[in-house]
């Protein structure tokens, strides 16, 4: 048992109530899921808070991974309302960003809605480099989203 207390990636997470609790993590997983797990746990709403390291609002999309919290770290759960969550982090109106990357090696940047689908992305690059990436040439392509080294694909008609 000790072995495994010693192997074991803790983090401690204090809530608005200041209670602390321990999670037992990995490192692939989201801080979301960590922050949901920690609101299940308490009857908390996961959408009304977000995870806080020191004094910086954290990208609930990251995993712990490469989250720059390191292992037995704190996690403070704060509410969304909050002024510092607000103004924090620049965030435009929930708009993700996102980076294609093409053969080539060059990259585009856009900022776009959460629930965007790759077509649209591509539509919405396309306009920006004059050129067809959805149908080029009247062939069949098959564009890779790769995030986290997950990869995922979609087939356009």
């Amino acid at each position: 048992l000790a072995c495994l207390l010693v192997d074991a990636m803790l983090v401690t997470i204090v809530y608005p109530t200041n209670h602390r609790l321990q999670f037992k993590i990995n490192p692939n997983l989201t801080l979301y899921q960590i922050l949901d797990e920690a609101c299940l746990r308490k009857g908390l709403e996961t959408a009304d808070h977000a995870l806080k390291f020191h004094s910086r609002i954290l990208d609930l999309a990251l995993t712990f991974r490469y989250s720059r919290v390191p292992v037995n770290g704190t996690l403070e759960i704060v509410r969304r309302e909050d002024e510092d969550i607000a103004d924090h982090q620049n965030v435009v109106k929930n708009l993700v960003k996102i980076a294609v990357q093409f053969t080539d090696g060059t990259r585009v940047s856009k900022h776009v809605e959460p629930d965007s689908t790759l077509l649209q992305i591509l539509k919405l690059v396309e306009n920006d480099r004059n050129q067809n990436l959805v149908k080029p040439d009247g062939e069949e392509m098959h564009p890779v989203v790769v995030y986290l080294n997950t990869e995922a694909s979609e087939t356009f008609d």
